[in-house]
C-alpha cells in the first residue's frame, strides 16, 4: 500500500499472490482502477481483506470516504474495484468473534460462521503470519509451504518495503 499524507488516504498498489505481482490502478478511496491481471486470481486474498476488517467505505455526493482505519479502508476499496461487496460477504460469512490487532500479536483475526463451519481470517505482519502457516493457496490449490516458498514471500515483502510500500500478509484457516 502507499499513502497520501495530505489526505490521510491509503491505496493498494501491488498484490503478490499465486507467484505473481498484480498491479492495482487508481488512487484514494474512489473504487475505480484496473488490475494488471484477472481479479478472479486474487479473489480469496481480496475477500480476506474485507472479512478481517472493521472499517466501512461510504459515498456521499460522489465522494468516497472511510469510516475507520485508512489501512483497512484501502483493503475495502481494492475489493470494490473487483466487485466484491462488503455487505454481501458479511451476509454469507457471519462474523462470530474477533481477536483485535495488538502490537504483541502483530495481527488481527476474525472468525466467521460459513454454513455451520468456522473460518478464521487474519491479516498482519507477513513474517508473523508465515511463522504460523504450513500451507499456501496457489491458484486455488492448497500446497505445502516449503522453505523456498517462504523465502520467496519474505523476499517480496522486503522488495515492496524497499519501495516505501506498507506490506500486509493474509491467512485463513477452517
Amino acid at each position: 500500500k502507499t499513502g497520501t499524507l495530505t489526505h490521510n488516504e491509503m491505496t493498494v498498489k501491488k498484490i503478490f499472490a499465486n507467484n505473481e505481482i498484480t498491479e492495482v490502478g487508481g488512487a484514494g478511496y474512489k473504487p475505480v482502477g484496473k488490475f494488471s491481471s484477472s481479479p478472479e486470481k486474487i479473489h480469496d486474498l481480496l475477500m480476506a481483506g474485507v472479512l478481517c476488517n472493521n472499517s466501512e467505505v461510504v459515498q456521499e455526493n460522489g465522494d468516497y470516504d472511510v469510516i475507520g482505519d485508512p489501512t483497512e479502508g484501502c483493503l475495502l476499496v481494492s475489493a470494490m474495484k473487483a466487485n466484491i461487496k462488503q455487505s454481501s460477504l458479511n451476509d454469507t460469512y457471519h462474523r462470530v468473534d474477533e481477536i483485535p490487532f495488538s502490537s504483541e500479536r502483530k495481527m488481527m483475526t476474525t472468525i466467521h460462521d460459513v454454513k455451520g463451519e468456522k473460518v478464521a481470517y487474519s491479516k498482519g505482519a507477513p513474517d508473523v503470519l508465515l511463522e504460523k502457516c504450513d500451507r499456501i493457496l496457489v491458484n486455488g490449490t492448497i500446497l505445502r509451504l516449503t522453505e523456498e516458498r517462504r523465502t520467496q514471500i519474505l523476499n517480496k515483502n522486503e522488495e515492496f518495503a524497499s519501495q516505501a510500500l506498507r506490506v500486509l500478509g493474509f491467512a485463513y484457516k477452517q
